[in-house]
């Protein structure tokens, strides 16, 4: 009776699917909103961020998809990318000096998850994700140091949608 038991818990187990684990890396204030999402709904294939600004628990969708991934001359890392696992969100705060502007010393704060891939060849890319109150940024890292890569296609891409209210710089050359 008891190996029945036991065998009806495996059964029952296995029948739980696999749900992915989700990646979300949010801003010192709250606002800002990235997440790692796979395509397929799974732990494997093409991931892509998605950016939400929260503005007094009112969440819009600022960017809906930033695809990822990029070609070296030896790999791929644009499709097939197993999520290893991802580390947890810790705070950042960096220290540089502009050459030009209002003020040279400068400071950021954000927050900072690194993401480890692998694709179907087994080669390992990291996806470091940060947000700051006022942005989001991503890279991508080989953690493999030896020797030098050659960068074949960088096939990030993303479209900010036609209603978003955005800013730009005039820049004359």
């Amino acid at each position: 009776m008891i190996k029945y038991k036991a065998f009806a818990v495996l059964i029952f187990i296995s029948a739980i699917p696999a749900f992915p684990q989700k990646v979300t890396v949010v801003s010192p204030n709250n606002k800002i909103i990235v997440d790692l999402i796979n395509r397929q709904n799974t732990d494997k294939g093409e991931w892509f961020l998605k950016v939400s600004y929260n503005d007094n628990n009112a969440t819009s969708v600022v960017i809906p998809e930033i695809i990822l991934g990029l070609s070296r001359n030896d790999q791929d890392f644009s499709k097939d990318l197993k999520l290893l696992k991802s580390g947890k969100q810790v705070q950042i705060t960096e220290q540089y000096n502009l050459l030009h502007g209002k003020r040279s010393a400068c400071s950021n704060s954000g927050n900072e998850a690194v993401v480890y891939f692998e694709n179907s060849r087994k080669a390992k890319l990291n996806l470091i994700i940060r947000a700051y109150n006022d942005g989001m940024t991503f890279r991508y890292e080989f953690p493999d140091k030896e020797g030098s890569f050659v960068i074949k296609d960088e096939l990030t891409s993303y479209n900010i949608p036609s209603s978003t209210k955005r800013w730009l710089e005039k820049w004359n050359t």
